[in-house]
């Protein structure tokens, strides 16, 4: 009999609310009837892919609240404009700081040997502001590599 962990419940947890989600989605003839199959699609990929990426449990359901939270567009979400800014901003600046939890402890466990030819090549990419659209990107990555050396 398998063991069933804390994995398996935030998966099965959040596939229920996004198969609720659906339903309400065919309710309402939205266009979300496409993106929630999406949604558990990604879901499931990521719990697949949990070990391959050391994932915590604690980044898995981030992961999922975010899928949730994107999902909640259902319900006419992005016209919101929480503490006035817009729910979009929110929503993908949440998945911004979700992904980079995820990235930065696979650097950390899987490439520790090679995460400072990492750190430098980013740097030297973030540095020239036509590389990337804001040249301050580089500081944020800085602060992000605190936590990881």
């Amino acid at each position: 009999m398998p063991r069933i962990n804390a994995f398996h419940i935030v998966l099965l947890l959040f596939l229920l609310l996004l198969s609720v989600l659906e339903i309400m989605a065919f309710q309402k003839d939205s266009h979300y009837i496409y993106d929630i199959p999406m949604c558990m699609f990604l879901l499931y990929v990521v719990y697949l892919l949990r070990r391959a990426l050391f994932l915590l449990v604690s980044h898995y359901i981030l992961f999922s609240l975010f899928l949730v939270l994107h999902c909640l567009g259902l319900f006419d979400a992005y016209l919101l404009y929480p503490l006035g800014i817009e729910y979009d901003y929110w929503v993908h600046a949440f998945f911004g700081l979700v992904s980079a939890l995820i990235i930065f402890r696979w650097i950390n466990l899987y490439l520790a040997n090679l995460r400072y030819y990492v750190v430098v090549m980013f740097e030297f990419i973030s540095s020239k502001p036509s590389l990337l659209c804001r040249g301050d990107v580089h500081i944020v990555f800085c602060i992000g590599l605190v936590s990881i050396t």
